[in-house]
């Protein structure tokens, strides 16, 4: 009786922690810092538990090299230029490290992280239904979430790890499920209304690599299947250009990419102000190379250059910016760390 109570508060921790990760941008701090107590609260049940069943906390070198990677962000608040919100970024750091705690402790067998996946679902169509009743007008105008996530760039996550999820779910099952196979539809129609490319085709390139790594599918099928994403994907092209109303949507982001490849990156002008805003990183960094400006610096400097309270939309260049070679050398072990692991 107490293994089925325990499963069932890891379940709901789980999932609650996939819904919290998608949601959290969007809902306000106090309802933040209420969901990071019950996680607490439920994850204190389970110590309890656990210990009268004598199992100890895990601690990975990857939790612990976040932990220290995390702690020297936080001190860099001491010098930080930001004055305008450096509270922001020290928050997320604190939230991501509690849920990865969590989330490491109880995510060893294929159902638990199952139910991880559920959460992401469940959490990214909560977000993904919301901006649209708030940014429904603007759909073939601008892509849509920036004013609601932060950025597009941040709703466009969310919208991939909820693909990404549903399209796990649906490459692991072997009885395909009516429901899942709704639920991608509507995902990709959500994905390609909200106007970011990487969006709509990160997810694809997903699968297409998922079903080629597979050794269960047999070749003739992969090559099969991948003809025909390639004939959708090049019909898919030629009406998101051609037709006036896809073309409004997604067709000339599609476009302007294609002009930055086989051209060059000054006809895309998101191209330009990434590129602007990874030259500002860069200078930041050659100014202080040792230490930087200070956590969540970058978007301080850049909201008064370029007037966007944003990140370098380059993960390196911004840790070099905000916290300097100790920074990245911090953050190569984090990586390095969670390679061994």
């Amino acid at each position: 009786m107490m293994k089925v109570k325990k499963d069932n508060i890891i379940s709901a921790l789980l999932i609650l922690i996939g819904i919290f990760c998608q949601i959290m941008p969007i809902i306000p701090d106090i309802l933040n810092y209420a969901i990071i107590l019950i996680l607490l609260i439920m994850f204190l049940i389970l110590r309890k538990l656990d210990i009268e069943n004598e199992l100890s906390i895990k601690s990975t070198y990857a939790i612990k090299w976040y932990g220290l990677f995390g702690l020297y962000a936080i001190m860099t608040s001491i010098y930080t230029i930001n004055t305008i919100n450096p509270e922001y970024a020290i928050i997320r750091i604190i939230i991501c490290f509690v849920t990865a705690f969590f989330v490491t402790q109880y995510i060893d067998y294929e159902k638990n992280f199952t139910k991880l996946l559920d959460g992401f679902i469940i959490g990214g169509f909560i977000g993904i239904l919301y901006v649209f009743s708030q940014q429904y007008f603007l759909i073939g105008t601008s892509r849509l979430g920036s004013s609601i996530y932060g950025s597009s760039v941040q709703f466009g996550n969310v919208i991939i790890i909820t693909l990404y999820s549903l399209l796990w779910k649906y490459k692991n099952q072997s009885k395909k499920s009516i429901i899942l196979i709704i639920s991608i539809i509507f995902a990709f129609f959500f994905a390609l209304a909200s106007g970011t490319r990487k969006a709509l085709l990160l997810p694809i390139l997903f699968y297409l690599i998922a079903t080629y790594i597979d050794p269960s599918e047999k070749k003739s099928k992969k090559l099969l299947f991948f003809l025909v994403i390639a004939v959708l994907l090049v019909v898919f092209c030629y009406y998101s250009i051609h037709n006036a109303f896809l073309y409004s949507i997604i067709g000339k982001r599609i476009e302007s990419l294609a002009t930055t490849i086989f051209y060059n990156e000054e006809s895309d002008g998101s191209a330009i102000a990434r590129m602007n805003f990874k030259k500002l990183a860069f200078q930041m960094f050659l100014n202080k190379p040792i230490f930087g400006y200070g956590i969540h610096g970058f978007a301080y400097m850049n909201y008064y250059t370029y007037g966007k309270l944003v990140y370098a939309h380059d993960n390196i260049l911004d840790i070099l910016s905000c916290l300097g070679i100790v920074g990245f050398i911090l953050f190569d072990s984090l990586l390095n760390m969670f390679n061994y692991n």
